[in-house]
């Protein structure tokens, strides 16, 4: 399936409280009825609901290192900080992203044979920058000395999963962290910081297999259905998405960038102001632009305005969708959100 760049689709971003990967696939093609974007994840169910808390609760046994602060994830602030053991150092460990691609793998090839249309599957990777980041504690000085082993294994998972699946899959990089750290720093120091953030991130896309298809997830984080970040405008968002673009490979490429408006449990910003730096935004002709500007709080009509306006920024059509994943909701209110999608889309 091609980009259609003269209608709206539906973006999803992951996430989906959904039985299964089957079920999932279900409730996607159920609820938006025809409009499903080209690439479609399969729910990241089960134990992905919560994104990254299970790789990071993983690590507690890893033999480099240890809990320094333990946390149960109510909260930013109340998750687990791990450091490296002393006399050891953290040279490797294993993420899982290809045995829950496999554990899908069926599931997506059947769906994709009764749809009958050239969608494929989108991989959720979460950036190597945030897994390290988010397991020690959110302290840069110890993330970043520790970068190599995340980014490796990142790269080792796309790796193994482009052989199975080649261009039926396509990879979306999950970075929030980047977007949250560049969107509490000054403006006049944004441009600089955004390109350093980028030529560390574009370093998993540099390595993973020539022609690997990807898309960039930008958030504000949305543990427990809250946001970490909290930007006064999208000029964050736009500088890193212009750095990332400006320096992506010509060996992958790129699919789509999904930009945040919507923060956790808090609905996008009314104020036209927040929107203007959208104007900046150098996106290639041939990249959609996804909206996370759906949100339970708002009406249709006034999601509308908001997606009209973004479209005007931008100077095309856009797809739209929630501002992350629908796991940290209930079941009734993830359906809730993707028939305001559909409506959004369609209005």
């Amino acid at each position: 399936m091609t980009n259609d760049f003269t209608r709206r689709n539906v973006h999803l971003v992951g996430t989906m409280p959904a039985d299964d990967a089957a079920d999932a696939f279900r409730l996607f093609s159920e609820k938006l009825n025809g409009h499903l974007p080209a690439s479609i994840p399969d729910g990241e169910t089960g134990d992905r609901l919560d994104w990254i808390e299970r790789i990071i609760e993983g690590l507690r046994d890893h033999p480099d290192l240890y809990v320094a602060k333990d946390g149960d994830w109510s909260g930013y602030e109340k998750s687990p900080r791990l450091d490296v053991k002393k006399g050891h150092r953290l040279t490797s460990l294993e993420l899982d992203y290809t045995a829950y691609f496999e554990e899908s793998w069926p599931a997506w090839q059947e769906f994709k044979a009764d749809s009958g249309q050239g969608h494929v599957l989108q991989v959720g990777i979460p950036g190597h920058f945030d897994l390290a980041l988010v397991a020690f504690g959110f302290k840069p000085d110890r993330g970043l000395r520790n970068l190599a082993p995340f980014r490796d294994a990142t790269v080792r998972e796309i790796t193994k999963i482009h052989a199975i699946a080649g261009d039926d899959v396509v990879f979306q990089l999950e970075i929030p962290i980047p977007l949250i750290l560049l969107s509490k720093m000054p403006a006049a120091v944004q441009p600089l910081v955004a390109y350093r953030l980028a030529a560390e991130l574009i370093k998993v896309i540099q390595r993973s297999p020539g022609g690997a298809r990807f898309g960039i997830h930008l958030c504000y984080g949305d543990m427990n259905n809250e946001a970490m970040g909290d930007p006064a405008d999208s000029g964050a968002l736009v500088r890193l998405a212009n750095a990332l673009i400006a320096v992506w490979p010509a060996a992958q490429t790129l699919e789509f960038v999904h930009a945040p408006f919507a923060r956790g449990s808090e609905p996008p910003s009314l104020d036209p102001d927040f929107y203007a730096p959208l104007a900046d935004l150098d996106l290639p002709t041939d990249v959609r632009f996804a909206a996370g500007l759906v949100h339970e709080s708002l009406s249709v009509e006034e999601m509308k305005v908001l997606r009209d306006r973004i479209e005007r920024l931008v100077g095309r059509t856009v797809d739209v969708g929630a501002a992350c994943g629908l796991g940290r909701r209930d079941a009734a209110r993830a359906e809730t959100n993707l028939e305001l999608s559909l409506a959004v889309a369609t209005a």
